[in-house]
Formats: C-alpha cells, sequence, structure tokens
C-alpha cells in the first residue's frame, strides 16, 4: 500500500500537466533527512530541462528505485499512518460511533429532556440458550431430518390424529344413518375404512410431496399421463382412500364443543388441543438467544370467517392473523397466538406482548417491535422488568411529547428526547423515522450502502438488523405450503402448522449441524428426507393391520346375525369377502365390477368354511 501511494505521488511530480504546485513528503528513511520540495510545471528552469534531456534520472528510473529502497521498510510505513493519507481509517473502517449531543439539564424523571445522566442500563441477560432438557435424539452427529420432525409431530400426536379421524368419521356415518338420506353405494359413508397408524403416516407424506411438487389438482398426483405423473403418491395410497381421509381428517372432538353464545365458547375448538401441543413443544424445546422480536403472520383465508383480517402490507392481504415471537437470527417461533376473537382475552398490542413474553420477561431479553405494538407504557414496564425494547413509534402515541414529534428536520438530521428510562429519537431519511428504545443511546455509525456511506442511528441499525425473524419465517413457509382449496377454515389453519412444524424442525436441525460443524441441507430437501422416512417408519412401531382391535382369544371373534353361534379363524391367504360380494351382487352389478370392489379377508368362518370382513359382535 505504502509502495503504491508513493509511486502515484512521484508520476503526479513527474508527469502532470497541472499549473498548481504538488508536495511530495519523503520517508525518513528514504533521505538523509525529511525534506519537502516544489515543481512548478510551468515555470520549470533550464537546469531542470537540461538534466531531463541529459539522461541523468529520467522519471521512470527514479520511481524504479524508490520502490526498491522501500522494499526494505514496507511494514513500518504501514504502521505508520502519518506517511499517506490514505493509510489513516476511516470512519466506515473503525466503525466508530458518534453521540449526538446531549445536555446535562432537565429533570428525567418528570420531563423530556436531553439529559442522558445513566442512560442506558443494559438488561442483564442470565438465559440459557440453546436445545433444551432431553429430548430423546441420537447423537448429533447420527440425527436425520425426521428425528427433529419427530419433536413436534411424534408418535402420539399420530395415534391423536387416527382416533380423530376415526371418531369423526363414525360420527358422521351414524348421523347419515339417522337421517335415512340415500347415499350411493360408492360414496365415502359406505366405503368407509377405519384409520390405520400407518396410514396416518402415509397421508403426511403425501402433504409433505405435495408441498414440494406442486400441481394445479389433487388428482394429478395419481395421473398417469406421462406429462404430469408422478409414482410416489400412487406407490403408497389410492387416491380415494386419500381423498377419504382427507375428507374425515379432524384433531378434536366436534361433539365436546361449547355453542357460541355460551360460558366456554372457543372459536378454535377443533384446533384446541393441537395449538396447545405445539405451543409446548416450541417453548421447551428450544430457548431463544438474547434478540427476540413479536410481529404478526398470515394464514390465506379468504372465505367467509368471523376473524378474518385484512392486512395491506402482507404478500396474501386475507387470511388468518397470528402474533409469532420469533428469535431474530434464525426466525425459530418460540410462541404463536392465533386472533380469533376469544370472548374475554383482551386483543390489545400491550396484553398480546405480555401474554407472548411469559416466563422471558425477566431474563434480560432485548425485544423489538414495530409501530402496531410500539408505546411508552410497554417500554417503561419492560425496562423495570430486566428487559430491553426497541421500536419504531408513531408520532400521535400517547405519551410522547407532542412539540418535538412535530418539530421538522433537515435531511439527515437526529435528534432525541430522553424521559425516566426511554429514549425517543428521530431521525430524517427520506421520512421521518421515530423510534422508542431503552437500550440504545442517541449515536451514529457510519453504514455502507449500495451508492455511499450514511449515517444513521445505531437504534435503527440493529431494528433493521434484528427485526427480520417473523418476515424470514413466513417465506420458508410460503415457499412449500400445502394450500388447496376448501370450505373448511380450520383445515387451512391446521396444514399451515404442520408446514410450521417442518420450518422449525428445519431450523434445530440447522443449528445442531452448525454445532457439529457439518453442512446442512435447505428446506425442500431437509422435507423430501422427512417425507421418504414417514414412509419407512418401522413396522414395529405400528398397530396390527386391522380395522379394529382384536382380541387375543379367538372365541370372540364371531359373526353377526344367524352366524352369531360361529367362530372366525385366520387364513394364510387373502380371500373375497362372501358378504361384500352378496351385497354388490345384489345391486345387479356384473362380475367384473364385483371383483374389482370386494374387500379381501384374511378371516373365515371355522364352520362355514366362508371368508369375511370381521364385525366385532
Amino acid at each position: 500500500m505504502a509502495r503504491e501511494c508513493k509511486y502515484r505521488e512521484m508520476c503526479e511530480l513527474f508527469l502532470s500537466d497541472s499549473d498548481e504546485e504538488m508536495e511530495l513528503e519523503v520517508g525518513d528513511d528514504d533521505k538523509d533527512e525529511d525534506e519537502c520540495f516544489y515543481v512548478d510545471a510551468n515555470s520549470s528552469s533550464e537546469e531542470d530541462e537540461e538534466e531531463l534531456n541529459n539522461g541523468n534520472r529520467s522519471a521512470d528510473q527514479y520511481m524504479t528505485e524508490v520502490i526498491d529502497e522501500d522494499e526494505e521498510y514496507d511494514v513500518e510505513i504501514d504502521k505508520d499512518s502519518d506517511y499517506c493519507d490514505s493509510e489513516t481509517p476511516s470512519l466506515v473502517e473503525q466503525n466508530v460511533p458518534e453521540n449526538v449531543p446531549a445536555l446535562e439539564e432537565g429533570d428525567l424523571n418528570h420531563e423530556w429532556c436531553k439529559n442522558l445522566r445513566g442512560f442506558p442500563t443494559k438488561p442483564d441477560f442470565i438465559a440459557r440458550p440453546g436445545l433444551q432438557g432431553p429430548l430423546n435424539l441420537p447423537p448429533w452427529e447420527d440425527c436425520k431430518p425426521i428425528d427433529f420432525y419427530s419433536l413436534f409431530i411424534s408418535k402420539e400426536q399420530i395415534k391423536m390424529m387416527k382416533a380423530q379421524t376415526n371418531l369423526y368419521a363414525r360420527q358422521k356415518i351414524d348421523k347419515v344413518k339417522k337421517s335415512n338420506v340415500c347415499v350411493t353405494a360408492r360414496s365415502k359413508i359406505n366405503t368407509w375404512k377405519t384409520v390405520r397408524i400407518h396410514e396416518v403416516y402415509n397421508f403426511l407424506a403425501i402433504i409433505v410431496h405435495m408441498s414440494v411438487v406442486h400441481k394445479p389438482r389433487i388428482s394429478d398426483y395419481w395421473a398417469k399421463r406421462p406429462f404430469v405423473q408422478t409414482t410416489f403418491p400412487s406407490r403408497i395410497m389410492k387416491r380415494d382412500r386419500f381423498l377419504s381421509i382427507l375428507a374425515n381428517f379432524h384433531l378434536n372432538d366436534d361433539s365436546a364443543a361449547v355453542p357460541k353464545g355460551q360460558p366456554g365458547y372457543d372459536p378454535l375448538h377443533k384446533l384446541r388441543p393441537f395449538i396447545n401441543h405445539l405451543n409446548h413443544l416450541f417453548q421447551t424445546t428450544y430457548i431463544p438467544e438474547q434478540h427476540i422480536i413479536i410481529d404478526e403472520a398470515l394464514c390465506p383465508w379468504r372465505g367467509k370467517l368471523s376473524f378474518k383480517v385484512y392486512m395491506k402490507d402482507k404478500p396474501v392481504k386475507w387470511g388468518i392473523k397470528l402474533y409469532h415471537l420469533c428469535e431474530s437470527k434464525s426466525g425459530y417461533v418460540w410462541r404463536f397466538e392465533i386472533l380469533c376473537g376469544m370472548p374475554g382475552l383482551s386483543n390489545r398490542p400491550y396484553d398480546v406482548v405480555q401474554r407472548l413474553l411469559g416466563p422471558l420477561k425477566s431474563l434480560g431479553y432485548c425485544l423489538y417491535t414495530d409501530t402496531y405494538y410500539t408505546s411508552l407504557a410497554l417500554a417503561e414496564d419492560l425496562a423495570s422488568s430486566n428487559t430491553g425494547f426497541t421500536g419504531t413509534v408513531l408520532s400521535n402515541r400517547i405519551g410522547l411529547p407532542k412539540e418535538f414529534m412535530n418539530t421538522k428536520l433537515d435531511t439527515g438530521g437526529v435528534d432525541f428526547r430522553r424521559c425516566k428510562n426511554t429514549v425517543v429519537l428521530r431521525w430524517k431519511d427520506k421520512t421521518d423515522v421515530a423510534v422508542l428504545s431503552t437500550i440504545h443511546r442517541p449515536q451514529m455509525v457510519a453504514v455502507n450502502t449500495c451508492t455511499s456511506v450514511k449515517k444513521r442511528p445505531t437504534a435503527i441499525v440493529d431494528y433493521h438488523k434484528n427485526m427480520g425473524g417473523v418476515d424470514l419465517n413466513d417465506h420458508m413457509i410460503s415457499y412449500n405450503a400445502f394450500y388447496r382449496k376448501t370450505t373448511k377454515w380450520w383445515k387451512k389453519l391446521a396444514f399451515h402448522m404442520l408446514t410450521l412444524t417442518m420450518v422449525q424442525a428445519h431450523c434445530l436441525y440447522l443449528k445442531v449441524r452448525k454445532i457439529i460443524g457439518k453442512p446442512g441441507m435447505c428446506l425442500e430437501d431437509f422435507m423430501i428426507s422427512v417425507g421418504e422416512d414417514l414412509v419407512t417408519m418401522p413396522k414395529s412401531d405400528l398397530e396390527q393391520p386391522t380395522g379394529a382391535a382384536v382380541p387375543q382369544d379367538p372365541q370372540q371373534l364371531r359373526l353377526q346375525g344367524k352366524h352369531l353361534s360361529h367362530f372366525l379363524v385366520p387364513l394364510k391367504v387373502r380371500r373375497y369377502c362372501c358378504v361384500c360380494y352378496a351385497r354388490l351382487k345384489a345391486e345387479g352389478t356384473d362380475s367384473k365390477y364385483r371383483r374389482k370392489r370386494t374387500q379381501r379377508t384374511k378371516w373365515e368362518c371355522q364352520q362355514c368354511k366362508k371368508a369375511s370382513v370381521y364385525i366385532p359382535a
């Protein structure tokens, strides 16, 4: 660097055509003593011309010699900042914040002033971020994506999905039978079979597959035309079976719901156990780092719904609103809440923040919010509870100094006021920006932009750095989401939360891979791996493949009606059910259709030797 500076100065000395005089400073080691000399390009003396014409020392030769001499002390020149102005570290390189002028006047406990005595009081961070508790994971080097996904969608949750789906199907069948509604032989009511656990795994695997591979219609995933054909869904489940499970998919008992208008009514009754389960696991599995944010997310929905909202700043404008408390760096959702108009539950921004923070409130976290949540009362309350706060604020918020907030600033201008533990800072860029903070002093720092270097308040720089967690989480969900047309709003929300669990598992997977020093994988590859492993779940972990629980005592396996005294025994080879075949024959169907639609069974009557599907007595 020093040689380049000296070379450039020598070029300007000998080759410049400027009318101005040029000054050259020579280092201590280059001459016997420091000296400066001046050359006027337009008034060169005859001696100088003669010296150059005689070739005593050409410019190129002189510069080459100087560079050779400097090779001995390149290190010393780099250390000496007085040698060349370009070697002086700039403000951007040093990145030293500049304090905004303050005053030692004013009663900071009762009025807004510019007194910064004792500000800020940094929160004492006492939490232990990272994975928590016994997670029943293999050694981290051997962990697979399915292991992290199983932290949230465990076998207990799979059994719950199976039980509630079967319960809802039975309730719907009983309701149709009581109403004496005429249904066709091929309707989903008549063809329903009890869901088994391995079918729930396969069902979720197909949902993951549909989230990664997008097609216009669900039926296209079973299409045989080469242009749209994919073999994965058809290999593990038939199309009609998938649609039947999808139609009856449930997560809670509808018969236990409290009617609207009565005490205890819950608009999210269909999803309440699943929501509570995810919230509990999100909080107990991982503790976030110090910087956290609270912001809104949106589940797309344009149908009729009492708590549907419109958010003009979101990519998808209409939907169901969710409040997320996220880790700012990774976007991990530590806790979420759904805006549903629950009776007796306040949806004021102040109350939402207090509920979401919960046990994190006194652990020294630094919270970032936008203008929807920011208020002076919230900032003061969090500051007194060992929690830092920073957020953009509207100029008309209650408690802020009106005269100060309405003062006009020049472009690049900055000013502040302080009251108690809170500072309100205004900065003019293209528009006025106001920030409320309990952890940032009014300071300006140089920031590199696309075209230049600008000075910005440190509070705004940190706000932009930490406020992208919820948006990151929304983007990850939107890239591989299972969004299909449905008339059931709760199903759209349920599959949205299933996608959220996938993003959460991927976030933990990346953290573990970073700890052990190994590369991770993108979300799409992560989902593909989880989908493949869902299909290949160990058979020992699954229940017996029968429609109902099979008693151990063979004497309990009986037929209905006139065969009540007969018993069923297992077969080695499956046969066509005689009852199903007889019913289809009575309907006037042909033999080819009967053989195609008749169920195969592994049971036969011990006395009659006729195959029949097992029906409990």
